[in-house]
């Protein structure tokens, strides 16, 4: 992160203050994006960045401030998160739009097959309706067995303001309970805001729009390529020259972590995990990766090895395997799929001893619950490991390398679902005996 000391003078402290920074800007990326001094993350306190607190925490407030609806959230900037005011947001959609409601976009065919089944859930008396994004997926018919392309599909609705979140809330279960991380739920900007607010920019011509935009970019940053303005006022690629960067090969680990890729799969999967910076991991991220690297079978890490390490061809780590290159292409993407499992990627994404603390509280919460339970004291039995309750050497080495090393760790570890799959050695069946044995202990289902 490239943020500001705590007691740095301009170092933002509230969503309070992100507000009036934007309310005064006009609009603000997320993350650092090559313009200096246009994100979030520079006006912050690079330390707070997810700590979980949401009185510190920047990537809590963006959950706070877009609840609160005072400000537009959504990946409004190349394809990136960011804010924009409610006074450029009419500037904004006008320009985004083109001048196009949704359906005449579609008539003219400009639009895309899997946009419009995304934008189908919000036709007619749905207008107003408010979808959680994995709900999206599944009702336009995305995902397994399904259409591909839902995230590229759903960001380009965003970056033309058809969409946009307007909450982060946690789903609820048939019995009215809530579970799970906070996820986006999308509506239309007319739903929230109201189409005559939302249309009060159409009196213009789009291109009036984007040279209102324009005009904030030059004040604020008179220096700026006239091809980075326009692309931060029409929030598109098309007709603006990109500036040509020479390919880098880049050293291990960075390497791995860019194939892994992990900020985009969380995305994808909803998932709420600190946003991961490739190129400047921490000590303790590092020592995450190894330690995730380690739950890998032996072949799968000796390929990644070879491959990122080593840097060489899908062909030579295959001869240096006795593999074809297309098995050694095979088990590396394998191996790369593993890595992302939310379980394994909380080690290199959190860091290792982040993670190890958090397994503590999430311990000592699991105790307080069961002891209210059961009416026992369970400090001593869920600090013991699980070898005592006859699972097994090898079950245990198992858990072991997997960093469960008590019976309330385990616990902890089982309230993931297919917890097991982050485990090599634990398949369903073992899964299911253990599950037995807490049972007859009067520990599970917590």
């Amino acid at each position: 992160m490239h943020g500001l000391d705590r007691g740095d003078p301009a170092c933002l402290h509230s969503p309070e203050d992100v507000i009036r920074l934007v309310d005064e800007v006009g609009f603000l990326p997320l993350f650092r994006n090559g313009i200096k001094g246009f994100s979030l993350e520079e006006h912050t306190c690079s330390d707070d960045w997810w700590c979980g607190d949401p009185k510190l925490d920047p990537w809590e407030w963006r959950a706070i401030i877009t609840n609160e609806r005072r400000l537009t959230y959504g990946k409004f900037f190349d394809n990136k998160a960011g804010f924009i005011s409610l006074a450029f947001l009419p500037d904004f959609i006008n320009a985004r739009r083109d001048g196009y409601d949704f359906d005449a976009r579609w008539d003219d065919e400009k639009a895309s097959t899997r946009e419009k089944r995304i934008m189908d859930l919000y036709a007619g008396d749905h207008a107003g309706d408010e979808i959680y994004s994995p709900e999206i997926k599944k009702r336009a018919g995305f995902g397994k067995g399904g259409e591909k392309g839902f995230e590229t599909a759903l960001t380009k609705l965003q970056m033309q303001l058809y969409l946009c979140p307007i909450a982060f809330k946690q789903r609820v279960s048939k019995t009215g309970d809530a579970f799970g991380w906070s996820i986006a739920v999308f509506s239309t900007p007319e739903h929230i805001w109201g189409e005559e607010f939302i249309k009060s920019a159409y009196q213009k011509s789009p291109e009036d729009s984007a040279k209102a935009i324009a005009r904030k970019m030059i004040e604020l940053y008179p220096d700026l390529a006239p091809a980075k303005i326009l692309r931060i006022a029409k929030g598109s690629s098309a007709g603006v020259p990109k500036e040509r960067k020479r390919k880098k090969k880049e050293d291990y680990p960075i390497n791995l972590l860019k194939d892994i890729d992990i900020n985009r799969y969380l995305d994808k999967a909803g998932i709420t995990l600190p946003e991961m910076d490739y190129d400047a991991p921490t000590s303790d991220q590092l020592l995450g990766l190894e330690y995730a690297l380690g739950l890998l079978k032996e072949k799968s890490q000796e390929a990644l090895r070879l491959r990122y390490e080593k840097q060489l061809t899908y062909k030579e780590v295959g001869e240096l395997m006795d593999l074809s290159s297309a098995r050694a292409n095979q088990l590396c993407t394998q191996a790369l799929m593993s890595l992302r499992i939310p379980a394994t990627c909380r080690w290199y994404v959190k860091g290792v001893q982040a993670c190890r603390e958090e397994r503590k509280t999430q311990v000592a919460k699991i105790r307080e619950k069961l002891e209210a339970k059961t009416g026992r004291n369970l400090r001593a039995e869920l600090a013991i490991t699980p070898l005592d309750m006859d699972i097994g050497y090898s079950v245990m080495w198992s858990l072991e390398k997997a960093g469960i090393m008590t019976i309330g760790e385990l616990l902890v570890a089982m309230q993931e679902k297919n917890w097991y799959q982050s485990v090599p050695g634990i398949g369903l069946a073992t899964s299911h005996k253990l599950e037995r044995l807490l049972q007859k202990r009067g520990l599970y289902p917590v």
